[in-house]
């Protein structure tokens, strides 16, 4: 084979898909918006009798969505007939992440009907969270009527590492109700924190 002449074949190759490039992004693009459009106007992937499909369909449709783009899963969760389904939604917009998804995510962990979805909720709402902002999560914590789902907002404020997360244990471990007590207790040993240490050392002195 002539090498000059196969190197300048390649670098002719080379230059057209340089030229094509920006062509074939806005493909893409474009085929992924119209995918929306689509989806848009389509059931719920809930509608699956396999869980294991629609969960898989969910977590597919995420992966095209950016941050703002949470209409197409919020139906699945006050729809979908499984409750692993309805999980999974929420897993995906926490994922999906942005104001928005934050905010769905905290008034469901808050407010909706069944425990396991509302502690699902909370759970994806701590994938949203930057810079070990707890406001939400205390907010959950503050607001919630149900217990579970209030235990599970200490545990997960355990899992923060800030001055502002051991506060908060602090707090409700000196003060709150018996089983939020025995709670923030465990939740502040979850913390590398030397503050969660020095609570501790101080709720066992306590008790001479």
């Amino acid at each position: 084979m002539n090498t000059t002449k196969f190197l300048g074949w390649a670098t002719i190759g080379a230059a057209a898909l340089l030229i094509a490039s920006p062509f074939i992004v806005d493909e893409v693009r474009t085929a992924t918006q119209s995918a929306k459009v689509v989806l848009a106007d389509t059931p719920v992937p809930s509608d699956s009798e396999d869980p294991e499909v629609a969960k898989a369909a969910i977590y597919a449709l995420a992966n095209s969505l950016e941050e703002g783009e949470i209409d197409l899963l919020v139906p699945i969760v006050n729809e979908a007939k499984h409750e692993e389904v309805r999980k999974a939604a929420l897993y995906a917009i926490g994922n999906v992440g942005g104001a928005s998804a934050a905010e769905f995510l905290k008034e469901t962990a808050i407010s909706h009907r069944e425990t396991e979805t509302a502690k699902a909720a909370l759970y994806a709402l701590s994938n949203t969270i930057e810079d070990n902002d707890v406001g939400p999560l205390v907010e959950v914590l503050q607001k919630s009527d149900v217990l579970e789902v209030r235990k599970a907002a200490l545990y997960q404020i355990g899992n923060e590492d800030s001055e502002e997360a051991v506060a908060t244990l602090a707090e409700i471990a000196r003060e709150g109700e018996p089983e939020l007590r025995k709670a923030a207790v465990y939740a502040l040993g979850n913390s590398d924190l030397e503050s969660a240490r020095e609570v501790l050392i101080n709720l066992v002195g306590g008790l001479d």
